[in-house]
């Protein structure tokens, strides 16, 4: 079984102290092995197990004579203590716990560390049918707890636990409220940055090497919506300005399936800023409710063009929005001729690397709402196969990077016309254009209106 747990969280006390004692109390004749990140730290572990027996009059009763700095017997058993990689010889026993091995200097690789458990701890439970318990908290996209999580997708009778410090991001809800509160989790989130703090208390493992949104994009995006905030509804622009948005569908309308998300950008035709100004997700809806939402989001921004992700419900989700509602909506099929998700997480990464991008952190609710995207981006990341292709996924849920991208591509299908005339209907809607001057070549002109890029 392994056990990942938020730092901080008394994983250490639970699993190597309070169950061990619990275990061989009512137990005769257990035998426990406990590794830690060094023999100083297994002793350690072992004096705190010591204290709780000696201080209680009940529990003292079963303790054994020999009561060392490495082992202790109790109730006919024992524990031995020690520190990963230690020379362990001729032992057959009930239990092995493996505690927070894990260190940021720890002189053994992830591998030596994976072989060490596999040839050296393992064949210690065969005799006696033992159980085997990694605790910790991973540290690296390629340690023990990604090899057992990988072992158990291959059919491994491996069990893996994980406890994150926060449990919903949106309500609010933590793991141990008792120790921690929601302020004193955002505190330290905001003290080590997001990408620390997933892997630290989320247990969420990538590497930042491999994000494709790395933080200098998305703080650069974030400064440029520090006075922005989300809206309810269209507010008043100038002509050069329109709203479009982006649905990234569910793969169904379970309660446990992913989101259906909704941005709405409001996109400038002359400097191509693409401000962030609705979002909208939920899961557990049926199609019929799902485009009813939606559509009252085009309805509430000027009717504007929806780009809906055709794949999994989208089909049934854009003839609903059609035939029902009759909303401007355009498909995407991802994985179609000229539609590929690679293209569409580029076009994003390439407004984010042009400072086009502009994430509102005007007001609390706003950068609540936005820390969901913030931390999406930063886990999104490029994998190369073994036949040297790149494969873009999200280490976890990437509903709104995926949305996002979508609303990203629809600014192309709502773009600036190629001829404007300075007569007829059309002269106020597009008079931001048509201040000229008359020496400009037709390259240069289609360059400051943005036609080229």
């Amino acid at each position: 079984m392994a056990v990942l747990a938020a730092r901080g969280h008394g994983k250490s006390m639970f699993f190597s102290e309070i169950l061990n004692l619990y275990d061989m109390f009512l137990f005769k004749h257990r035998r426990i092995i406990l590794i830690s990140s060094s023999g100083e730290q297994a002793e350690h572990i072992l004096d705190e197990f010591k204290k709780i027996v000696d201080n209680n009059e009940w529990l003292v009763t079963k303790r054994g004579n020999r009561w060392a700095t490495e082992t202790i017997e109790y109730n006919e058993g024992y524990i031995l203590a020690k520190g990963i990689g230690s020379e362990i010889l001729g032992q057959h026993v009930d239990r092995i716990l493996v505690d927070d091995i894990l260190r940021s200097d720890n002189k053994l690789t992830d591998s030596q560390i994976e072989d060490y458990i596999d040839m050296n701890l393992e064949p210690m439970l065969l005799n006696r049918n033992g159980q085997m318990i990694l605790v910790g908290t991973g540290k690296t996209a390629s340690d023990i707890f990604i090899t057992i999580e990988s072992r158990i997708k291959e059919g491994s009778n491996w069990r893996l636990f994980k406890f994150p410090a926060i449990l919903d991001y949106e309500k609010k809800i933590i793991q141990c409220p008792d120790r921690f509160t929601w302020d004193d989790l955002m505190s330290k989130r905001l003290s080590m940055g997001p990408s620390k703090f997933a892997r630290e208390y989320q247990l969420e493992f990538f590497s930042r090497d491999t994000s494709l949104f790395s933080e200098r994009l998305v703080k650069q995006a974030k400064e440029a919506g520090r006075e922005c905030i989300l809206l309810d509804k269209a507010d008043i622009r100038g002509a050069e300005w329109v709203f479009i948005g982006g649905v990234d569908t569910a793969r169904s309308g379970a309660v446990s399936a992913d989101y259906t998300v909704v941005f709405v950008i409001a996109y400038n035709n002359i400097t191509q800023t693409k401000q962030i100004v609705h979002f909208w997700r939920e899961k557990g809806l049926k199609i019929s409710e799902q485009a009813y939402y939606i559509a009252n989001i085009a309805r509430k921004f000027n009717n504007c063009f929806m780009l809906v992700e055709q794949n999994n419900m989208g089909e049934e989700m854009i003839n609903e929005l059609v035939d029902t509602y009759n909303v401007n909506v355009g498909s995407f099929v991802t994985g179609g001729k000229g539609q590929k998700k690679e293209e569409l997480v580029r076009f994003l990464i390439t407004a984010f690397e042009h400072g086009q991008m502009v994430i509102p952190q005007g007001d609390e609710n706003s950068r609540t709402q936005m820390r969901i995207l913030e931390e999406e981006l930063s886990k999104f990341c490029v994998f190369t196969t073994a036949f040297g292709n790149e494969i873009f996924k999200g280490m976890g849920k990437d509903d709104c990077v995926m949305s996002l991208c979508l609303t990203n591509r629809a600014t192309q299908e709502v773009c600036t016309p190629f001829a404007v005339s300075e007569f007829g209907q059309d002269k106020e809607i597009y008079g931001a254009y048509l201040i000229t001057n008359s020496k400009e070549s037709d390259l240069v002109r289609k360059i400051r209106m943005g036609l080229i890029r």
